[in-house]
């Protein structure tokens, strides 16, 4: 089942939301906005990300230096005070651009468009060939049956929480090897705690909208983490002792927060 199509826009310094109204005219009134989940998680402190920056930036210097040793501090000062994480996580941002239409053309039976010539470095490029190399050695050692892909799954409020009101398109629903899974695919290195509260409310706004699949109960959600490394590895959530009874006060936390930084959604 595809979603169904509504208007969607792009606010809040990037963040994206959702006409409700458009969706579902009878239970949203005019002007209803929905954050999405990765909008409301954008909230989240993300001590990694402050981390690898500052990596990036002293490479960036060293590398200078290393290679201009009669350099002017003017001339360093020029040739190193950029923002570097900058330029670097626009890179890698288009791998995993690429990286999840390569995969959702794969398992939703589609003709794969991209092209990784598009991608601004030889680093870049070499990262999203790797990351295809390991994603294809994982699918042939996996059996793999797509229910379905990119599909935007939503909540009203008062369905299973008085106040929560989230949208959001999520990767993949199949079968992995036996098992129905709802997955999201990340290009980063690791799986991070939020990234949990993302697949947690999908899954339950699968169940809101449009229940279990007859026949298969439980169902688990997972991260299908495919790295520029070429590793590729599906963490399932009760493989790694998740426990989100309370998942959905979190969510509502994120957005609560989202709000206050970003203003509330809308067009």
């Amino acid at each position: 089942m595809s979603a169904p199509a509504f208007s969607k826009t792009n606010q809040d310094s990037g963040s994206r939301a959702y006409d409700m109204h458009g969706l579902d005219p009878a239970k949203c009134p005019e002007g209803t906005w929905y954050r999405s989940v990765t909008s409301s998680l954008k909230a989240v402190n993300k001590p990694a990300l402050i981390n690898w920056a500052g990596k990036v930036n002293r490479e960036a210097i060293y590398k200078f230096t290393e290679n201009y040793r009669g350099a002017t501090p003017a001339e360093i000062r020029t040739n190193t005070d950029k923002a570097h994480h900058n330029i670097e996580s626009k890179g890698a941002a288009d791998v995993g651009t690429l990286v999840h239409a390569y995969a959702e053309s794969l398992l939703g039976g589609k003709v794969y468009d991209g092209h990784s010539a598009t991608l601004p470095t030889d680093k870049n490029r070499a990262e999203y060939a790797a990351a295809v190399r390991g994603l294809d050695a994982w699918l042939d050692k996996n059996k793999v049956e797509p229910i379905w892909t990119e599909r935007t799954l939503w909540l009203h409020p008062g369905e299973f929480h008085p106040t929560l009101g989230v949208c959001g398109t999520f990767d993949l629903a199949a079968k992995i090897n036996g098992e129905t899974l709802l997955v999201d695919i990340k290009t980063s290195a690791e799986v991070y705690p939020e990234h949990w509260l993302q697949v947690e409310t999908g899954s339950n706004a699968w169940d809101a909208r449009d229940g279990y699949i007859e026949g298969v109960v439980p169902r688990h959600t997972a991260i299908l983490t495919v790295g520029k490394n070429g590793t590729t590895k599906l963490t399932r959530c009760k493989d790694v002792g998740c426990k989100h009874a309370d998942w959905a006060d979190a969510m509502l936390a994120c957005m609560t927060l989202a709000e206050y930084l970003y203003g509330e959604a809308g067009a």
